[in-house]
């Protein structure tokens, strides 16, 4: 699911940041065992790896929020069961956590910036899951027929709809992506303080989560 994608994502960004951290504090305070062990991290492509990822995750969680709290969620609702899975533990972390985490990192603990000349890496990760969907197709039921986790991945349905909605999803990537960026420069030009970056994605992980009926 593109849920479980987006979290994992967001977590490996999250350990890699979090190792580099320790390697710099490592190196600050002298801990040659920490140095030894950490400093790899200290290159070039885990940091710009760290970077990249959480640039990826961030936006692709607001956009599972997002998707959860006003179109999973009212529909679930008409279901006979009604919410129930959405409201278990895992689902509730994975919907809502990963935006408020998120939020967090953008603009108070580590205040990674989601960079605006970085946008092409939100297309090719939308594709890279389009095709990985694809590919799990023949796998999922033991008559080895078709099925598809989303039904707009149907291949059956036609080129024009396929096209449609590629072109629909990209779009939807790259709005989140842009309003992430967005959301950097809006708290820069707020002042960028701890206390006003905390009103805003107070405000923002209101408007994106949601926890029951």
């Amino acid at each position: 699911m593109f849920t479980q994608w987006s979290f994992n994502v967001l977590t490996v960004s999250f350990i890699l940041n979090g190792l580099i951290t320790l390697q710099t504090a490592s190196k600050e305070h002298n801990d040659g065992l920490g140095i030894i062990l950490l400093q790899p991290l200290m290159n070039k492509t885990p940091l710009s790896c760290a970077i990249l990822l959480f640039e990826i995750g961030a936006p692709a969680s607001m956009l599972v929020s997002f998707v959860t709290k006003y179109a999973l969620w009212p529909q679930s609702l008409r279901a006979p069961h009604g919410s129930v899975n959405l409201r278990k533990p895992v689902a509730i972390i994975q919907h809502n956590a990963n935006i408020i985490a998120s939020l967090l990192e953008l603009g108070v603990l580590g205040r990674m910036p989601i960079r605006l000349e970085d946008f092409i890496i939100a297309p090719l990760y939308g594709t890279i899951y389009v095709f990985f969907m694809w590919a799990l197709k023949d796998h999922l039921a033991d008559n080895k027929e078709p099925q598809f986790v989303y039904f707009f991945f149907d291949t059956t349905l036609g080129k024009k709809w396929a096209v449609l909605i590629l072109l629909g999803l990209l779009a939807i990537l790259l709005f989140f992506y842009l309003a992430c960026t967005c959301l950097d420069d809006l708290m820069i030009l707020f002042g960028g303080g701890a206390f006003t970056n905390a009103m805003i994605i107070s405000a923002l992980a209101a408007f994106c989560c949601r926890f029951r009926d």
